[in-house]
């Protein structure tokens, strides 16, 4: 089973808590990263949320 995400970062990044938004921005995508660092903050959190994800992405298509 692959891992959704890995908890232990690599030398050269910057951890996604510690990115920097300007948060005074009209880009509507700087209100959705500001939601994806606060449950990248909380491990068991996030797990929980990308099983939910992957619940709704991994369903059986009957398309065709």
């Amino acid at each position: 089973m692959r891992k959704s995400h890995s908890t232990q970062h690599q030398l050269n990044s910057v951890a996604i808590g510690d990115v920097c938004l300007k948060l005074n921005s009209r880009n509507k995508i700087t209100r959705i990263l500001r939601g994806l660092q606060e449950v990248y903050k909380k491990p068991e959190r996030c797990d929980e949320i990308l099983q939910l994800i992957a619940g709704d992405v991994n369903t059986e298509c009957l398309c065709g």
